[in-house]
């Protein structure tokens, strides 16, 4: 659950699927109930309990695994051997979000209560596809980046920047 204080004075609160009841997104004139928002505010009400029993639990996950490989990523090189690292290209990724949701009676047909949890948890890894400066160009030495051409950069044709 995550709550933020917006600045038109409300609180946001972002329950998970399972313990949403239902929801109302009313987009057109509205009561005056609901402030200082125009365009649309949207009503959420979460479930209650009841008299069972009742609830769930569920996981999410994506794992680098089962994802597809950047099109940009290349295998990185073995700096002793000049062999590539097989499956170097694709950074490591978990993303498990869990959770569940557990309602019933605490007096029969009286009091109730239904509660609920969700969780994240990310390990993400970064793919940066860059180029490794030579040894001159370690050193200071750029003179391979020139071509010896010269262009306009104010176009073909036109006057001189």
């Amino acid at each position: 659950m995550e709550s933020r204080s917006w600045s038109t004075g409300g609180i946001a609160l972002e329950p998970p699927p399972d313990a949403t009841e239902e929801f109302k997104i009313q987009t057109n004139i509205y009561s005056a109930q609901f402030g200082k928002t125009a365009g649309s505010t949207m009503n959420l009400v979460t479930k209650s309990g009841t008299n069972q029993f009742h609830g769930d639990a569920y996981e999410f996950f994506r794992n680098d695994k089962l994802d597809a490989r950047n099109f940009f990523a290349v295998n990185q090189l073995n700096p002793l051997t000049g062999q590539e690292i097989p499956g170097s290209a694709r950074p490591e990724f978990r993303r498990n979000n869990y959770g569940g949701t557990l309602g019933g009676p605490i007096q029969k047909d009286k009091t109730f209560f239904f509660a609920y949890y969700d969780g994240l948890r990310q390990i993400q890894g970064l793919s940066f596809p860059d180029a490794v400066p030579t040894a001159a160009e370690r050193s200071g030495n750029f003179s391979s980046a020139l071509t010896g051409q010269t262009i306009n950069l104010c176009g073909a044709g036109g006057p001189p920047c």
